[in-house]
């Protein structure tokens, strides 16, 4: 969690995540920064900053896999999220990150934030590649045929005139960050230009400081 605290903390056990990605293949190379109490780009060794603005940060708790995913040091990185921690960082780095449906992908061996938002998942410089990723995740348990559909569908959608993808209007529209702003904006008129319908959505209005509470961040002393 990047907090002074737990500066050298070893722990005696990998998380699920990192068993199943060595079991697919993947070559794990380094951990990465996060931000201290996942409260942003600061830690104990200083501030992670963006590959392509050394005079900025890299946003939020996963600022290192994001910095590290755009600046080319990694093929991807895997990010945490409660709200906004691997959506942020990739924002602002301008990488894909995939903020995965809750429960999708094992966060056995994660220091939890949240028990019932807590989620892992891919930050990568391409749509594809945040598949691969994903698939790796979990793929101990799947087919190569299985391995194989996220592409498919992919390929299909983006090439697929009535596709239609919704989006809030509001979030876009109150992201104050102008780096972040310009991503989100080109990520728009990139979909717009392969043929997807935009369709704006209205989200539950939910107080998410009062869900938070009641879901227990004392997890953070796990």
């Amino acid at each position: 969690m990047g907090i002074g605290a737990y500066k050298n903390q070893v722990l005696d056990s990998d998380a699920s995540v990192v068993e199943m990605l060595r079991d697919a293949g993947a070559v794990l190379i380094a951990k990465l920064t996060t931000g201290e109490l996942a409260q942003g780009d600061n830690w104990f060794g200083g501030q992670t900053k963006n590959p392509w603005n050394l005079y900025a940060g890299s946003s939020g708790s996963s600022a290192g896999p994001a910095s590290a995913t755009a600046a080319g040091c990694v093929a991807f990185g895997i990010g945490s999220e409660t709200s906004g921690s691997i959506l942020s960082p990739s924002g602002r780095c301008g990488i894909t990150g995939l903020r995965p449906t809750f429960g999708r992908i094992s966060r056995y061996g994660v220091m939890t934030l949240s028990w019932t938002q807590d989620r892992l998942g891919p930050l990568c410089r391409y749509a594809e590649d945040c598949g691969i990723g994903d698939e790796c995740d979990r793929q101990a348990r799947r087919s190569r045929s299985q391995r194989r559909r996220y592409s498919v569908q992919l390929e299909c959608a983006v090439g697929h005139s009535q596709t239609a993808c919704g989006f809030i209007k509001e979030a876009f529209d109150e992201t104050r960050d102008p780096l972040t702003k310009e991503h989100d904006q080109k990520t728009l008129d990139q979909l717009q230009s392969l043929g997807v319908k935009l369709v704006e959505v209205q989200a539950p209005d939910v107080n998410l400081d009062t869900v938070r509470l009641q879901c227990g961040v004392g997890g953070l002393l796990r």
